[in-house]
């Protein structure tokens, strides 16, 4: 049986060793981006399970100054914080600066073309060398994948670069796991949540919707001790901030790219949704990235982040 809802298709079938009659399989097509989430909610979240996320995450917002901490809440079930300087930010929730970004990938013919690609590595290869070309350390930009009870379209996610050392590595199979010595000050400060899988496509953002089976524990704010630098000390990659030169700042301005006042920020308090099971490794020895630069909307080595400060978000 093929049913569509709103774009999002699924299949109900069953194969050998199934257990029960039926099991759902993903069609590899995603929602329209931006699209009015109410139908999927009610289609895919228990109602009273949406209630209760929506009634609890709400408590806990005030603490943030109304900052949507939930907007990657689709990543698990620790909300871990901390500090980091940033260098130069492109602001790629400006319209103008999009526009340069794509040209460029144009130009440079590092569009990732192949049909099963996900959206978000699409760009990847050409946001890498855009971001080295103009001299970035971080991104803001307009959320590429949905929860679809707490992501806005309009909300800001910040990307920060950081240069793997090549040294300073676990290997994983073919990649190689690093250690952030940029982010400092971490705590837990919210424990709870509901997992999530990803209805992968090519044509949109990623949406997530709940796992089979899983329950829903309640969001809570569960603030840990402060671990102010690591336990891991010389085993942590050391990357400083980028900082354009004068050629890179030449660039942009014949590119016309618009200056962020973001830039330059120290000690800017950010956030991320982590997996419950290694949120003590990443509390208690920093933040981990793979050096992976050819996935994800703007590269794979650096962090993905919620920048919890109001300056950064209008």
């Amino acid at each position: 049986m093929l049913v569509l809802l709103a774009g999002l298709a699924f299949i109900t079938t069953c194969t050998i060793g199934c257990i029960g009659s039926s099991e759902t399989v993903y069609v590899p097509i995603s929602p329209t981006y931006g699209q009015n989430t109410d139908a999927i909610v009610a289609e895919f979240f228990a109602s009273e399970v949406a209630q209760n996320m929506r009634a609890d995450a709400a408590l806990l917002l005030p603490n943030y100054g109304g900052i949507n901490v939930f907007s990657t809440a689709q990543y698990s079930k620790r909300f871990i914080t901390g500090d980091i300087d940033l260098g130069d930010v492109f602001d790629a929730r400006i319209p103008a600066n999009m526009a340069v970004f794509r040209t460029f990938a144009s130009d440079t013919r590092l569009i990732n073309t192949d049909p099963n690609a996900l959206n978000y590595n699409r760009y990847s290869a050409a946001a890498n060398r855009f971001l080295s070309d103009y001299g970035y350390d971080a991104v803001l930009f307009n959320p590429d994948e949905i929860h679809p009870l707490f992501t806005k379209t309009t909300d800001t996610w910040l990307y920060v670069r950081e240069i793997p050392d090549g040294v300073h590595y676990t290997s994983i199979g073919t990649r190689k796991l690093y250690y952030s010595a940029r982010i400092t000050r971490r705590r837990i400060e919210i424990a709870g949540g509901l997992k999530m899988q990803a209805v992968n496509g090519n044509r949109s953002g990623m949406m997530y919707l709940p796992i089979p089976g899983e329950a829903y524990i309640p969001y809570a704010a569960t603030v840990s001790a402060e671990i102010a630098t690591s336990t891991a000390g010389a085993n942590l990659n050391v990357s400083a901030p980028v900082t354009a030169t004068p050629a890179q700042i030449a660039l942009r301005r014949q590119a016309g790219i618009i200056d962020s006042p973001m830039s330059n920020h120290r000690s800017l308090r950010v956030g991320g949704w982590k997996d419950e099971n290694y949120a003590a490794a990443l509390l208690n020895t920093g933040f981990s990235f793979f050096d992976s630069p050819a996935q994800y909307t703007w590269g794979q080595t650096g962090h993905y982040l919620l920048p919890l400060d109001t300056a950064f978000w209008q």
